[in-house]
């Protein structure tokens, strides 16, 4: 009888261990995964695997989710970009490094024709490919270098906080190719002075040489809301103006 209470009360100890693991397992699994994700980040900004195509590759995949939900709905930007847009006037725009298309609903309102998305995180396309599947939008998953389009077949490049993240061994060549292809190119970036521009995946770059370079020069500079504050950007285009005009945020 002792014997029997006694198997009673084990087994019901390791049924309610068993319950516990069971409704923690979730959050068990997510501790596990965020510490390895941050693992890989740390080795990633020690390791210098972020410099290789194949790294930069894996790191915003792991980070297109997250980025997602921080920022995707952000709008924060709209007034400077919508500004510009409603000024150039766009029929073609290419989206250099897309993301989740937070930015789509903003091409949508100022009527632009054609918009092709391009990243390389295939996560991130997904989550775009769920909300702005139509007929104006075309998701691509593949480098700038590869895509293939006429010359200057778009009217705007969009460069959202996107080329100060490809090192400089790269970056030239994602330069030349976004020239070929856009008529015109916007290029948006965080402040030398940003705490965010000590993070491994943040590079300068002499913009201005290297557009001049393929004959686009700056038409327009200014300043506007960023996630973390303030960016800087630039609009070059393939004529030089009788000025350099600004066009801060108000």
């Amino acid at each position: 009888m002792a014997a029997g209470v006694g198997s009673a009360g084990e087994a019901g100890r390791r049924g309610a261990v068993t319950m516990w693991v069971a409704r923690r397992r979730p959050r068990l699994l997510e501790g596990l995964w965020r510490a390895a994700r941050k693992a890989v980040l740390w080795a990633y900004g020690h390791a210098g695997i972020y410099k290789s195509s194949l790294g930069r590759r894996l790191y915003w995949r792991l980070r297109a989710k997250g980025l997602d939900q921080q920022w995707g709905e952000w709008k924060g930007d709209y007034e400077v970009l919508g500004g510009l847009l409603a000024s150039l006037a766009p029929k073609r725009l290419l989206d250099v490094g897309c993301g989740s298309g937070r930015l789509f609903p903003l091409y949508q309102s100022c009527g632009v024709q054609e918009v092709v998305g391009q990243d390389i995180a295939q996560e991130a396309l997904g989550l775009a490919r769920t909300r702005y599947n139509g007929p104006r939008v075309r998701l691509l998953h593949a480098p700038v270098t590869e895509l293939d389009f006429p010359e200057s077949y778009f009217d705007l490049a969009i460069c959202n906080r996107v080329l100060q993240h490809i090192p400089p061994a790269g970056v030239a060549a994602v330069i030349a190719a976004i020239c070929r292809l856009c008529r015109a190119v916007y290029v948006s970036e965080s402040l030398p002075e940003s705490a965010e521009c000590e993070e491994f995946y943040l590079f300068r770059h002499d913009y201005v040489g290297m557009f001049g370079t393929n004959g686009l020069v700056p038409r327009m500079r200014g300043r506007a809301p960023s996630f973390t504050g303030e960016c800087e950007w630039l609009l070059f285009g393939q004529t030089a103006p009788s000025g350099e005009r600004r066009h801060d945020r108000s």
